[in-house]
């Protein structure tokens, strides 16, 4: 479920719903009324049904937290081509009653995983304009972030990675089953802008961006060097209770950290603070 606000002044929500079935929605609510937007005709057949139009597969959803990049719906479908993955990015035009939903980047190859298997979207997550995507590989063990840039010449908006694909490092000699399988690392991601654009102790520039993703192992924090195009592991936290999912507030100082297996199935949820550049976590609610 993905949930953004309409403009200040306006009491109007925007409200996405991924399914395991093979669809999602887009829903808007204006004076207290819920409209679907996705499918003028109330029925099954909505715009954004699993391309292949499987019955079982699994859609995911993500929306800007605040009216962004022309109002851009992410939608991840990972079973998509023998569970290779594919993202669609549809603008969402026009006002309730008059919605238009447009496609744009389709069968660009930064939008879809590198393999079979790799499930890629099986998480995806914006920063709050929605300038800046986290995708996650659930099945091929990365995340791919990706942002937008204009064509100065032809004036024409792409999508470009940023840095290269995120993975988990093992040393040498490391057993994989040690540490967990490096193959869900990618199952859960979050991100953010971090609000401040460099590390006077550390020596480098950010481009302020930050990437929190989740695995059956534990949570890991990564940190864009703009100098280095680089991502770097600024923090991590092992965990033995299952799949780790995350969600990050839009300044990436505060990460929330669910473990729905802990606990014979109970479940936690946990609130850490990143308190500087380097990722130190306190674990705790902020103090009001």
């Amino acid at each position: 479920i993905a949930l953004s606000q309409r403009p200040p002044g306006r009491d109007d929500l925007r409200l996405a719903i991924g399914s395991n079935s093979g669809y999602a929605q887009l829903w808007d609510i204006v004076d207290g009324l819920w409209h679907r937007l996705d499918d003028k005709n109330g029925g099954d057949g909505g715009f954004l049904n699993h391309p292949e139009g499987k019955a079982g597969g699994e859609v995911t959803v993500s929306l800007p937290g605040s009216p962004g990049f022309e109002r851009n719906l992410f939608v991840g479908y990972p079973s998509f081509d023998s569970d290779r993955g594919i993202v669609r990015i549809v603008v969402v035009g026009g006002n309730t009653g008059n919605v238009s939903l447009t496609e744009r980047f389709d069968g660009d190859i930064f939008l879809q995983g590198s393999r079979q298997g790799d499930r890629f979207g099986t998480d995806i997550d914006t920063d709050i304009e929605g300038k800046f995507v986290a995708i996650g590989a659930g099945g091929g063990g990365y995340v791919r972030a990706i942002s937008f840039y204009a064509n100065t010449s032809s004036e024409e908006v792409k999508v470009r990675p940023v840095g290269s694909e995120i993975r988990l490092n093992f040393n040498d000699g490391e057993e994989e089953s040690s540490i967990g399988s490096r193959f869900d690392f990618g199952s859960s991601v979050a991100t953010g802008r971090v609000p401040y654009r460099g590390c006077p102790r550390c020596g480098f520039v950010l481009n302020g961006r930050r990437v929190a993703v989740g695995s059956s192992t534990g949570f890991y924090v990564f940190q864009f060097v703009e100098d280095e195009s680089r991502w770097y592991q600024i923090a991590e936290h092992a965990s033995d209770s299952g799949m780790v999912e995350v969600s990050m507030s839009p300044d990436t100082v505060y990460l929330g950290v669910g473990t729905p297996s802990a606990g014979n199935g109970r479940g936690f949820l946990d609130i850490y603070k990143i308190l500087d550049q380097e990722g130190d976590l306190r674990k705790g609610f902020p103090q009001r």
